[in-house]
């Protein structure tokens, strides 16, 4: 972890933290969705919860270490198979919102999908996809 990462994922904790500069166990997996690390929120609550009801900075940095891809390279990576030639379908996009639990409602995900300027077969780029997908 180079020198920003710490200084971006500290200041992303320091917002998050109490007084004490501790967080709720709850509150860890929303953290990493914010730093761009996706990881199943079961795992995420368990891994938190075997620290107890609240993290210091160094628990929550163990945590974010052992989720180390950035959301964006996640995203295109799982999008990636779904490409053809005319892009990819949002139905698709949609499916992928889900699997990375994005807290998004299903008007946000639709606002979303608006965002990225399908075409009449409701196909967008990846490139255009994962770039509107990042701005949330």
């Amino acid at each position: 972890m180079n020198k920003e990462e710490l200084i971006e994922v500290q200041t992303a904790f320091r917002a998050f933290a109490d007084k004490q500069n501790m967080i709720k166990s709850q509150l860890v997996h929303q953290l990493l969705l914010a730093l761009g690390r996706p990881a199943p929120k079961t795992e995420i609550d368990q891994q938190s919860s075997a620290f107890g009801q609240l993290l210091t900075f160094d628990q929550f940095l163990t945590i974010y270490n052992l989720h180390g891809s950035d959301l964006s390279e996640e995203l295109t990576r799982s999008l990636q198979p779904l490409v053809t030639e005319s892009g990819i379908h949002i139905a698709q996009i949609r499916a992928v919102v889900t699997r990375f639990k994005i807290n998004l409602d299903d008007d946000e995900v639709n606002e979303l999908l608006r965002e990225m300027n399908s075409d009449e077969n409701g196909m967008v780029q990846l490139d255009k996809a994962v770039g509107v997908l990042m701005g949330k």
